[in-house]
């Protein structure tokens, strides 16, 4: 069972978009995939055209969404010939104008700016399609985009919410996290964006890693929990990308110190690379101390992970309990209300701590019912 799935965090209802305007968000998101994917493709020029029709589309979403004759031009207007996709429709300026004007929701000067190289760019690809390309012109203009692109993100995810995240909020925070992890362009934008807090964070003496992934110098090293015998458990972060690795920093025997992942399959033993000695895992993490006959009658079973749904994975570790597999860190153990089983963290449902099992069937019988 996931985090998510265990903690909900409550947020404010948000109104879903009519038939229509939801249609001018899908044809618009249909654009932006086909950027990505021609930018994924290495077929920039492409993807710089289909990107600005997807920024026309889109900033007709809030001018839909107060009222449809704001996306339409000319004098002669029908709603009839609306429905039919048969009228014409706002320009770039008009839809800034607009969103100025009448919504007085004006796009940000920097943006609008950003949005109007684009055009520009769109123009010369369209209109000068065969035209030849230095490389520095290619990455000045894939730049730019990137720039264009997080800015419309900006738009989507924070400043027009009310629009986008009823129907999109998951998809557009899964395009962005992609969009971060495999252009560097952008990457590069969120970089820029965060410089600020990222300056803050290395002024309190944070020393910042390059990111595996986007290959960024934002990752920060956090520990989580520290053993009573020396090892910590740590989570490193990408502030650009969002990545995160959990491993253990602990001295092995040979006297080195070694980092133990998360685990990867059924690998329960982890092989230390200088002395090559092998350890269990469990045996490695586990820090429960016996003082007498009577602790050891109270002592927790092996148990399970809610996280990872790993097997009496477990363990007691520092002020709490670890789990060997995830390495998630857990405050205590909980027994189910159902079956008594005892897990790191249980999913609450009406009041009542159960477990997966339980849980599952508990929704069966509520639906058979």
């Amino acid at each position: 069972m996931t985090q998510e799935n265990r903690m909900k965090i409550a947020k404010p209802l948000l109104k879903s978009p009519s038939g229509e305007v939801t249609a001018l968000i899908e044809n618009g998101m249909d654009f932006l995939d086909k950027a990505r994917e021609e930018f994924e493709a290495e077929k920039y020029k492409h993807s710089v055209v289909s990107f600005w029709t997807a920024v026309e589309i889109l900033l007709k979403v809030p001018l839909a969404s107060e009222h449809w004759t704001l996306v339409c031009s000319g004098k002669r207007i029908s709603r009839q010939n609306y429905l039919a996709g048969n009228f014409q429709s706002v320009t770039f300026d008009e839809s800034c104008a607009r969103l100025k004007e009448i919504l007085e929701s004006p796009l940000p000067k920097e943006t609008e700016a950003l949005f109007n190289t684009i055009r520009s760019h769109r123009n010369r690809v369209v209109h000068f399609f065969h035209a030849a390309f230095s490389d520095t012109d290619v990455n000045n203009i894939l730049a730019e985009q990137a720039r264009a692109w997080f800015a419309l993100n900006r738009l989507m995810r924070e400043d027009w919410q009310q629009h986008f995240e009823a129907p999109l909020g998951w998809k557009l925070a899964f395009n962005e996290t992609r969009l971060l992890r495999g252009n560097e362009f952008y990457a590069e934008a969120r970089l820029k964006h965060i410089h600020p807090e990222l300056e803050k964070i290395r002024a309190e003496g944070t020393e910042f890693y390059p990111c595996p992934i986007c290959k960024k110098p934002a990752c920060v090293e956090k520990a989580t929990a520290v053993g009573k015998h020396g090892p910590v458990v740590c989570v490193e972060s990408c502030k650009v990308c969002f990545h995160t690795t959990r491993y253990v920093r602990y001295i092995c025997e040979c006297d080195t110190a070694q980092i133990l992942p998360v685990e990867e399959g059924d690998g329960e033993t982890f092989t230390c690379p200088t002395c090559n000695v092998e350890f269990i895992r469990y045996d490695l993490l586990d820090e429960e101390y016996f003082r007498s006959v009577d602790e050891m009658a109270d002592a927790i079973d092996q148990t399970e992970c809610a996280s990872c749904d790993g097997h009496e994975t477990v363990c007691v570790f520092g002020e709490g309990l670890l789990c060997t597999r995830c390495l998630e860190v857990q405050p205590d153990i909980i027994s189910c209300s159902c079956c008594g089983k005892e897990l790191d963290e249980l999913g609450i449902t009406n009041g009542i701590s159960l477990c997966l099992d339980c849980n599952e069937a508990m929704v069966e019988s509520y639906g058979d019912s």
